[in-house]
């Protein structure tokens, strides 16, 4: 089947997929609802982002995403690979630049590092076969 571009630019199967996504931590300061039920598909050729305040949840969106945080519900799938029941294969189909390392985020240099210039996460769904 041809992939056909979408209003949004985007083409063919998503790449990254996200179904009632959410994440909630319990501690001694109660429940926490850090990311709520999200749904999102991003295709391949578009150019999306995560914008939001503090405390919003996209850090721990990219962290489920990528095997570091385990949901406490929904499914996520990075190239068509379900990122719960197979990390290690998710792994092999996304590549992450983190905005911050621990070797930079002790850094006391003033000149600010290329690995913080830009936060990304992309997946090839051409990969996972």
């Amino acid at each position: 089947m041809a992939d056909e571009s979408d209003s949004k630019g985007g083409t063919g199967e998503p790449v990254i997929r996200v179904e009632a996504l959410s994440k909630v931590y319990t501690g001694r300061f109660g429940t926490v609802k850090a990311v709520d039920h999200l749904d999102l598909e991003v295709r391949r050729g578009e150019i999306f982002g995560l914008l939001g305040p503090n405390g919003a949840g996209k850090t721990t969106t990219v962290g489920m995403l990528t095997s570091m945080v385990i949901p406490t519900g929904g499914r996520a799938w990075i190239g068509g690979v379900d990122v719960v029941a197979e990390p290690a294969r998710a792994k092999q189909v996304l590549g992450v630049v983190p905005q911050e390392t621990p070797s930079t985020a002790r850094s006391t240099s003033s000149r600010p590092s290329t690995s913080t210039a830009a936060t990304s996460a992309w997946a090839h769904a051409s990969r996972a076969a």
